[in-house]
């Protein structure tokens, strides 16, 4: 997830570019255990047809991982056209009305989505990118390790981490992004303005973490150097806080991808771990 000022934002946001794709099969991570205790659901009160329609998407081919992820990654391909076509709209024949239609919609920002309330841009903005890079890095990374963890947990729940990821990643940054602008503020007596951010980063960096706890010892390649997993993740999480407390001035949202590793842990700790050992 990338920040920036909000009348500022359509400048080049800059991207991390080192994470590497994983190696690791999906059926040598699926063979370590069946998962089969968290793909039961409880039978909630749905009429039966509801339940047949239901339970025959979810067996279908549309609903495996490998498709579920190809959804994810068409949405987030789908509202970056959006923002270039908004863009180019804005820019050439100066219609505004779909650049600030997605503006208020598809990014988070204080003022927006907790003063307007627009809860709605917690989760959407985890949709969002408006630069090539950003969005090309992001869905290399849920396509590599996004694919395993979905075999590995099913579908449906990879759906729900990917969602309830956007959460903590997006409150967090609102948090600190208030608390950035009102400490500039006492500062210097005057106005800032409060960021704005959007990505997927966040959502990504949950896959990365639950998919190293799964199999720490994947091989993932770092500038072509194959390492262990865990050591690659730990690199990330390290060289993240680095960014974060070193350049302050940096659009790159260091507080996302630390919230959705964390998000990551603490899922994995609290619900994957305590079924695996059962």
């Amino acid at each position: 997830m990338l920040s920036g000022p909000g009348s500022l934002i359509t400048s080049r946001l800059k991207t991390s570019m080192w994470r590497a794709p994983a190696r690791c099969s999906v059926s040598s991570l699926v063979a370590q255990r069946p998962f089969a205790s968290l793909s039961k659901q409880p039978q909630n009160k749905i009429p039966t047809e509801w339940r047949r329609t239901l339970r025959r998407f979810t067996n279908s081919k549309w609903f495996s991982p490998e498709y579920v992820v190809y959804g994810i990654i068409g949405i987030n391909c789908a509202v970056y056209l959006v923002w270039l076509y908004a863009q180019k709209n804005a820019k050439e024949f100066r219609d505004y009305k779909l650049l600030q239609f997605m503006y208020k919609n598809f990014m988070i920002s204080w003022p927006s989505t907790v003063e307007q309330f627009r809860w709605w841009t917690i989760f959407t903005a985890s949709f969002s990118h408006m630069e090539f890079m950003h969005l090309l890095v992001n869905m290399m990374t849920l396509y590599f390790f996004g694919i395993p963890v979905a075999a590995f947990l099913g579908s449906a729940r990879f759906l729900s981490i990917y969602l309830l990821a956007s959460a903590p990643t997006s409150l967090l940054t609102l948090i600190y992004q208030y608390y950035k602008a009102s400490t500039e503020f006492s500062r210097s007596h005057v106005p800032v303005p409060v960021s704005s951010s959007l990505g997927a980063s966040g959502n990504t960096m949950s896959a990365i973490v639950i998919f190293t706890c799964l199999n720490p010892l994947a091989t993932i390649y770092l500038y072509f150097i194959p390492i262990p997993a865990y050591l690659a993740t730990v690199g990330l999480i390290l060289h993240d806080l680095w960014g974060h407390f070193s350049n302050q001035q940096s659009r790159t949202n260091f507080i996302a991808h630390l919230a959705g590793a964390g998000f990551g842990f603490v899922y994995y700790w609290r619900h994957i771990r305590k079924a695996i050992r059962r």
